[in-house]
């Protein structure tokens, strides 16, 4: 089922305007996230994903009409959180467990980062509640009318305003996930830096209107991001030798001379690898 649609009623919705306090996200390395397929993410977390949850990733809600960015937000993130908060309690709760280092994860929303000399204030922010806070995953938001992906993939320079600002947020987070929510469409993130600290980004859209079985939703993908962001060791921002493609297993030998293959993210171990799965040895 698809995310709720949301109508703009107005004809001058306000946009965001731009901070010069933003991180800068080098044009010449942003790139479409193409390794983010439904192919790949099933092949991590398939077995986990099949775990019984209070909420369908793929739950709906009544369509929204909405007169400006605020109204949008709070119809975005109430919609969002129906249907990932009981799959990210649950199934994260038990990716945790595998991976030993996550108790329970949580959410804020409108809550300015402590760090930096002024505060930031990410939409929505998912952290693992331990003292202090690890984020794993922030976001912002922009009207439609204002911002589409679509841009990005053309490299309009116009377009790099919401990731400059996201991956402000990122660096203060200390995390290298987070998305942009629009009105028309989700677009996950995934940011990287070179030898020099300048940012990267790699990034993915899903339209809201995706929906049906065999399919990338919204939810999925965000449940997903989060679910990438519980390995601490692939949390922070890295190079992009270091950052490491979403399909990869490390292929290990038993004692016994028998080969598996475990994913550097969630840690399930196969047999065999699923098509389009890449492998190092560990």
């Amino acid at each position: 089922m698809p995310t709720p649609n949301f109508t703009l009623n107005t004809d001058n919705p306000w946009s965001v305007k731009d901070c010069p306090t933003w991180t800068r996200v080098q044009s010449g390395h942003i790139r479409q996230w193409d390794a983010f397929k439904l192919n790949n993410l099933f092949s991590a977390f398939g077995d986990i994903l099949r775990q019984p949850t209070s909420v369908a990733i793929g739950a709906t809600g009544a369509d929204k009409e909405f007169r400006n960015l605020a109204e949008m937000k709070s119809h975005a993130i109430d919609s969002l959180l129906k249907i990932v908060e009981g799959p990210v309690a649950t199934i994260g709760q038990l990716l945790g467990q595998r991976l030993e280092s996550v108790t329970s994860v949580d959410h804020v929303r409108d809550v300015a980062l402590p760090e930096g000399p002024r505060h930031y204030t990410p939409s929505l922010t998912f952290y693992v509640a331990t003292t202090p806070r690890a984020y794993l995953v922030v976001s912002c938001v922009r009207l439609s009318a204002h911002w589409t992906s679509e841009g990005l993939k053309e490299h309009q320079a116009n377009s790099l305003s919401p990731l400059c600002q996201l991956a402000k947020y990122a660096k203060l987070s200390k995390t290298r996930y987070g998305f942009i929510m629009t009105d028309k469409e989700v677009v996950v993130v995934r940011f990287m830096a070179d030898s020099n600290g300048q940012y990267g980004a790699e990034w993915q859209a899903i339209p809201r209107s995706a929906s049906g079985e065999g399919t990338l939703t919204v939810g999925l993908a965000v449940w997903a991001l989060i679910m990438m962001s519980l390995d601490e060791n692939h949390r922070a921002v890295a190079t992009e030798a270091e950052t490491l493609p979403i399909n990869l297993w490390w292929r290990e030998r038993g004692v016994d001379g028998r080969v598996t293959f475990r994913h550097h993210l969630s840690g399930r171990v196969l047999p065999y690898l699923h098509s389009g799965a890449v492998y190092r040895d560990s």
